[in-house]
């Protein structure tokens, strides 16, 4: 035990001496086990479908120049060993998304093709949340059949999916209603944490919006949140994303049917730890709702998220 330090336990484990002993220190480490560099759409590039990989130098390290007649842009999110995974719609039948993963250099590692329709799907955003976890990546789909309002897993090695069937069942489109937007906004239905999934869901005719809390291991529902059921005044009911931190806690944004924003934290059981409000948010959209670790902040970004003319 040295200064600054405190015993992690009081007893000896056996009779066995520590075995190694590491420190990390010194800037940069962060990004070689952290998160990687900045996706960047459709700004100075062919269209707004393209995308682009920029290191914090602003150099692009990886230009993809999609056309409207080949790839649309659907979500991206990185590994704790900075690969990034991005998605695209598979333009030329409507009904292919399209996975790629690179590494920080800019090297593709493997690309997936998953089959998600019968039709033509270009009206919807069919990625409706992507993160990865435990050496897998998941996804939650809107597409057809099987696919619409699914949550499936991917090994993070080479794009295969784990699981025979999907890892938490399609139960219609609750996950992902058209009004949203197609392609342009961020807002994530999917987060999770080392213990939970947080996914968002929203019944639309019935101005029903809810958070379930599911086990990221079985797929299995641990609690359902109620937050706002309003069937009088679905066009002034909007959900703009969930995400979650490192210490247990889930944080969802969203509107009621008096165009009232609610921002809330919940903990890793479902209890709810604060909520913020702000009102007259009738005209404004949210694109956003996203955990910093690095300064412990919630950022939502949009029009005007909490009122104050402010776009961030």
């Amino acid at each position: 035990q040295r200064p600054a330090l405190q015993k992690h336990i009081s007893t000896q484990i056996a009779d066995a001496p520590i075995q190694e002993l590491i420190h990390l220190a010194g800037p940069g480490y962060v990004n070689q086990f952290g998160n990687g560099h900045l996706i960047s759409r459709g700004s100075g590039l062919v269209t707004p479908y393209s995308w682009q990989m920029i290191d914090r130098n602003g150099s692009a390290v990886v230009s993809f120049d999609a056309s409207e007649t080949t790839y649309r842009y659907q979500m991206a999110t990185w590994d704790t060993d900075c690969n990034a995974y991005i998605a695209m719609l598979d333009v030329a039948t409507d009904r292919i998304i399209t996975i790629v993963k690179y590494d920080l250099d800019g090297n593709q590692i493997w690309s997936q093709d998953i089959t998600v329709g019968s039709s033509d799907l270009s009206a919807r955003r069919v990625v409706r949340g992507m993160f990865a976890l435990k050496n897998m990546l998941y996804v939650l789909f809107d597409g057809e059949g099987a696919y619409e309002g699914s949550i499936r897993r991917y090994h993070l090695s080479d794009g295969a999916e784990v699981d025979a069937s999907p890892f938490v069942s399609a139960v219609g489109n609750v996950a992902a209603e058209r009004y949203l937007g197609m392609y342009g906004d961020s807002v994530t239905w999917l987060a999770a944490n080392t213990s939970r999934i947080a996914w968002g869901q929203h019944t639309f005719a019935s101005g029903l919006i809810e958070l379930v809390l599911i086990n990221p291991d079985t797929g299995d529902t641990l609690s359902t949140i109620t937050l706002v059921s309003d069937a009088a005044n679905v066009g002034s009911i909007k959900f703009y994303g969930v995400a979650t931190d490192g210490v247990g806690g889930t944080y969802v944004y969203y509107t009621d049917g008096s165009s009232v924003g609610h921002l809330r934290r919940y903990t890793d059981d479902g209890t709810l730890d604060w909520e913020q409000t702000y009102a007259g948010l009738a005209s404004s959209e949210t694109y956003a709702t996203t955990y910093l670790p690095d300064t412990n902040q919630v950022a939502l970004t949009g029009d005007d998220p909490v009122g104050n003319g402010d776009s961030m």
